[in-house]
């Protein structure tokens, strides 16, 4: 079972990096500009596509199923592909406009700060908005607007689930910065499942309370 558990945790880094390589491969023949966001953007299907896939790892009962499989990421990725760019340009617009703000403005030091820490609060935001509306979007269907406010409403009243979010990001970025970029790619689908893990109990909460 261990060694099934491993495989299946090797094969979605695989396709999930598969996935992305062209956008990889764009990026770097660009220069930093609004134009990365276009790149950017498709790896949000990707990202959808993974957290499926880690949703129904979890909810698999093994005994009688078969773990998730390249098809599934395969068949995750194309049912959700337009439903994800809906909501995930928005975050990759918000992001480069805020990344471009504080890289390339130039004034007064102090108000250099306010822009730096504006910038910060709103990447923590959007990020951990984020998070909850691809793990909820990756099981049930809402407008983009309506999901964003449920990101929003989860992140102020499941204190627990936006505190472990904020640890898994934090220990991936220590892998980033301290050991390797390539290690978190080769990592990412353990990052997936940790974010469902720490985020199962909003998707049941929006069974219980917002779906009939």
């Amino acid at each position: 079972m261990i060694t099934s558990h491993i495989y299946f945790f090797m094969v979605m880094n695989f396709f999930f990096f598969l996935s992305i390589i062209p956008s990889l491969v764009w990026l770097l023949l660009l220069e930093p500009s609004l134009l990365n966001v276009i790149p950017l953007s498709f790896i949000g299907p990707s990202l959808t596509a993974l957290i499926c896939c880690m949703i129904k790892f979890k909810e698999t009962d093994f005994d009688k199923e078969d773990f998730p499989t390249a098809l599934d990421f395969k068949y995750f990725y194309k049912k959700n592909f337009f439903d994800t760019l809906k909501f995930w340009l928005p975050y990759v617009v918000l992001m480069s406009v805020l990344y471009i703000n504080v890289t390339y403005f130039d004034g007064n030091p102090t108000v250099r700060v306010v822009v730096i820490v504006v910038a910060m609060i709103g990447s923590v935001i959007g990020t951990l908005s984020i998070t909850y509306v691809l793990v909820i979007n990756s099981k049930f269907k809402f407008g983009v607007k309506d999901l964003f406010r449920l990101g929003m409403f989860y992140i102020l009243t499941d204190i627990k689930a936006t505190i472990s979010i904020v640890v898994v990001y934090f220990l991936a970025l220590v892998v980033a910065v301290f050991i390797s970029e390539f290690l978190l790619l080769l990592t990412v689908s353990v990052t997936g499942y940790l974010l469902v893990k720490y985020t199962y109990s909003v998707l049941e909460h929006v069974r219980n309370r917002f779906i009939n």
